[in-house]
């Protein structure tokens, strides 16, 4: 790149596309009531139900930043108008695309199938309804029911048209993502042209059903905080050699707050092993980094602060200029706001503007209403 060509992308203004802003429902599930058949509203009614507390306390006492509660009171993150004011019109992203924990959560909790996507379509009706008519900033996830694929494609073919809808959000179960298990729910998402996201939830490793931690059941919150990522390295493990990627080209599938510094050895790892294994597994025709680097991403929240020759080091075996998205995380209390983190960990202009805006422009395409 020329020295103009450098001085003109330092000056331009970039946009970004946060790929991780979480909404909630305050309270209990009468919000959601509307939104639901009378007769299941009265099951719910009836069985007391409320959106339970987790066994893992975070020590400050919540997860989420004091500035983002409401004036009124308002739990961070319930106000879509407020968070508007908080955090939109003060950052200005591209778009904020909204990832419901609660509903993600709950699906892994509970064990009935029919509940499970009676809640999260609630839930996606509520958010849809709610939110997206607030600011065309605002784009959802829909949330769907692991525990039946045929009720998950049915919530993707219902809501995957509607304006702003934007990805599939998948809670990722003891079921490993490579399993056939799942191929109608990515061939829903493929032909519905809709990138896959699992998220974190903070049921896994906790509850029998959720995906599991190595080693058992932990003890503490930061325990759990720091172990969350062998999820996402077996899931991946497993999607390469069970040859998903192979089967559909098409699928895009995104890691969620997962982190990402663990990614360059993961990849040394499974291209050296497929190289030397490749008679176990013959339907994988290309190098595993080829299939991540084509289908799948990761977002920057949390980030892994380290040495900056360290980290430029860890971006270049990551491929981060493709595979790198985005996310605030707002408004959890390990937040990044696109402003300080990319100051000053991301020196390279040109690979801020990927990760800040293009690497999502290209993978959410004309879903992007604004």
């Amino acid at each position: 790149m020329s020295h103009t060509e450098e001085t003109k992308l330092s000056e331009e203004i970039i946009k970004p596309i946060d790929c991780d802003v979480h909404p909630v429902v305050e309270g209990g599930l009468e919000q959601l009531y509307p939104y639901m058949e009378s007769s299941w509203k009265k099951k719910f009614q009836m069985s007391g139900l409320v959106p339970h507390s987790n066994r893992h306390v975070n020590p400050r006492g919540s997860v989420t930043r004091k500035d983002a509660i409401a004036p009124d009171g308002k739990v961070a993150g319930s106000d879509p108008v407020f968070t508007k004011e908080h955090y939109l019109d003060v950052y200005d992203p591209k778009c904020a695309v909204l990832i419901a924990m609660q509903p993600s959560q709950l699906s892994l909790v509970w064990t009935n199938a029919d509940m499970v996507h009676t809640m999260t379509s609630a839930y996606n009706d509520y958010f849809i309804d709610k939110w997206l008519s607030v600011d065309p900033r605002y784009h959802f996830v829909i949330n769907i029911t692991p525990q039946d694929p045929i009720l998950a494609v049915k919530e993707i073919k219902r809501l995957a048209k509607v304006k702003g809808v934007i990805g599939i959000n998948l809670p990722l179960m003891n079921i490993l993502l490579g399993d056939r298990y799942f191929y109608p729910i990515y061939e829903a998402a493929i032909e519905e042209n809709l990138p896959i996201m699992t998220h974190v939830t903070g049921a896994e490793g906790t509850y029998i059903g959720a995906a599991p931690l190595a080693g058992g059941v932990t003890k503490y919150y930061v325990e759990r905080y720091i172990t969350y990522p062998q999820i996402a390295q077996s899931m991946l493990v497993n999607l390469i050699f069970e040859g998903v990627f192979e089967r559909y080209p098409e699928l895009k599938l995104v890691f969620v707050e997962y982190a990402f510094s663990w990614l360059g050895s993961v990849l040394t790892r499974m291209d050296q092993s497929w190289r030397n294994l490749r008679i176990e597994t013959p339907w994988v025709k290309k190098k595993p980094s080829d299939y991540v680097k084509e289908n799948v991403f990761f977002t920057t929240q949390p980030i892994d602060e380290m040495p900056k020759k360290q980290f430029d080091s860890m971006l270049d075996m990551i491929d981060a200029e493709h595979n790198l998205l985005f996310s605030s995380d707002y408004p959890h209390w390990d937040n990044d706001m696109p402003d300080e983190i990319f100051h000053r960990l991301f020196s390279s202009q040109e690979l801020k503007k990927k990760i800040l805006h293009d690497n999502a422009a290209k993978l959410f395409g004309s879903k992007i209403r604004v």
